[in-house]
C-alpha cells in the first residue's frame, strides 16, 4: 500500500515529475493513464518526450487517477 505523502512543488515540472512517479508506483500504464483521465495516449505521450508541455487544466485532470489531491493554505 502507498502512503500517503505531502509535496510541495514549486513549478509545473515538479507536479509534472510527482504524476510520473505516482504513475509508476501504481503500476499504470500511459494508456490507463489516458483512459481514466479523458487525455489521449499521445498527450502524455508527448509530455513524457518534451515534445509538448502541458496545461495546467489537462495536468489537473491526471491528478485523481494518480490518487492526488490538491490543498490550498492560505496565509493570513
Amino acid at each position: 500500500m502507498i502512503q500517503n505523502k505531502i509535496y510541495t512543488p514549486s513549478s509545473k515540472e515538479d507536479f509534472v515529475n510527482i504524476i510520473w512517479e505516482r504513475q509508476r508506483q501504481l503500476g499504470l500504464s500511459d494508456y490507463q493513464l489516458a483512459r481514466e483521465s479523458g487525455l489521449s495516449r499521445a498527450t502524455i505521450s508527448r509530455w513524457k518526450s518534451g515534445k509538448r508541455e502541458p496545461m495546467t487544466n489537462q495536468l489537473l485532470s491526471l491528478f485523481p487517477v494518480v490518487g492526488l489531491e490538491i490543498k490550498v493554505i492560505e496565509k493570513d
